[in-house]
């Protein structure tokens, strides 16, 4: 048994042991297509997300989307390396499929409580609007927000 845990302590910290290695690689920054998904962290703890436009020796560049009034917008931004804590790769669709989930889980629970207190002649309809809503609203959400953290691509020495 002890030698089934020590292997597979091995086999699970090696590669977060070689990740630590080489995260503090620029050449890792350099090596990301462009139009990749990206989170970039600032030396202030500012974060953004967006799309790689593209990186030289001393600096990276990305199309991030932020908040604007109304909804969204997409603002080129431009960091130095000196001002750059941590770049990670992001999952857009696993964001979304987590969010799509969390919000269908609430929508069952709300639409079973609804169901469960009111007049049975409608069958479960209440419970299949609010998973569909619930679904839509959690996806909407998460398209914007980075619900599951990606690969670590760099971080600051």
């Amino acid at each position: 048994m002890r030698l089934i845990s020590l292997v597979l302590a091995v086999c699970l910290a090696s590669p977060f042991a070689a990740l630590a290695r080489t995260a503090t690689d620029w050449q890792r920054v350099l090596s990301l297509p462009s139009g990749s998904s990206v989170v970039v962290k600032t030396q202030n703890g500012r974060t953004y997300h967006g799309r790689l436009i593209g990186s030289t020796a001393d600096s990276i560049a990305l199309d991030s989307s932020e908040r604007g009034f109304p909804g969204r917008k997409t603002v080129r931004r431009e960091f130095p390396k000196g001002d750059v804590s941590q770049v990670r790769r992001y999952n857009r669709a696993a964001s979304i499929g987590l969010g799509a989930g969390i919000g269908a889980a609430i929508g069952a629970g709300i639409g079973t409580a609804i169901d469960n207190s009111s007049s049975k002649e409608d069958g479960r309809l209440g419970t299949v609007v609010f998973v569909v809503l619930g679904t839509l609203i959690g996806a909407g959400i998460a398209s914007n927000a980075t619900l599951i953290q990606g690969e670590v691509v760099y971080r600051a020495p």
